[in-house]
């Protein structure tokens, strides 16, 4: 039998601390059309389920759609191969409210056009957690990943710096914030720039304003946890 990454006890707690965090900010994630890039084996879809969204989940290996609906036959016609790679993948799947694209961006080798595709079906958030470059150099930093079940699909990835992702989404929506706290994990610092090489950040983009003291517009170099049991 495979094993599958995604159930390492790390990973567990990441996602735990990845959800935690997103329920803390006090957006409006009820009821609405949510677009999964970069799926998995589904381990994070539930989050939209329990709160009555409609969920398109896309992966781009077979295995781990295959696995995804052996652990959840109820999302048989949900969960699709899509390449996020390929120009324009998601264009044909119409619009959504909300983009969830959690541990995803870091595993693309464009995350210029990547973002800049999703953004055409995006009408309303597009949600972002990456795994960033420690500088805020404005740089993408391209690199190298394994071939495992939970990295690039072409072994090609990248470690974007925070404001370099700041810019891209301004490109796209009028609005992009930074999370004033982060999640309560090793991997989230919350000094910047960090002397971690593990680090990692949440972003929100809207094509409304979102006047939430959850969310800051400008670039912190200083942040906190949330507060356990937020």
């Amino acid at each position: 039998m495979t094993t599958f990454p995604f159930d390492r006890p790390k990973s567990q707690e990441l996602n735990q601390a990845r959800l935690a965090h997103l329920d803390s900010l006090g957006l409006d994630l009820w009821g609405k059309r949510v677009l999964e890039p970069g799926s998995g084996i589904g381990l994070l879809t539930s989050f939209w389920e329990e709160r009555g969204c409609d969920v398109l989940s896309t992966e781009g290996r077979e295995g781990n759609i295959a696995e995804n609906l052996r652990r959840h036959p109820w999302r048989a016609g949900r969960v699709l191969c899509v390449d996020l790679e390929t120009p324009g993948s998601h264009d044909h799947l119409g619009q959504f409210d909300v983009v969830f694209l959690y541990g995803t961006l870091y595993h693309v080798h464009n995350p210029h056009r990547v973002l800049e595709d999703l953004a055409r079906v995006c009408s309303g958030l597009l949600l972002v957690e990456v795994r960033a470059h420690p500088s805020d150099d404005g740089q993408a930093h391209r690199c190298g990943d394994s071939d495992g079940l939970d990295q690039a699909l072409h072994q090609k990835s990248c470690r974007p710096a925070r404001n370099w992702v700041l810019t891209q989404l301004r490109l796209h929506f009028r609005y992009a914030y930074v999370t004033v706290k982060q999640p309560r994990h090793p991997e989230f610092p919350l000094h910047w720039p960090s002397g971690e090489r593990k680090v990692r950040a949440v972003f929100v983009a809207s094509r409304f304003p979102l006047g939430m003291d959850t969310l800051s517009e400008k670039l912190l170099t200083e942040q906190e946890p949330i507060e356990l049991g937020a």
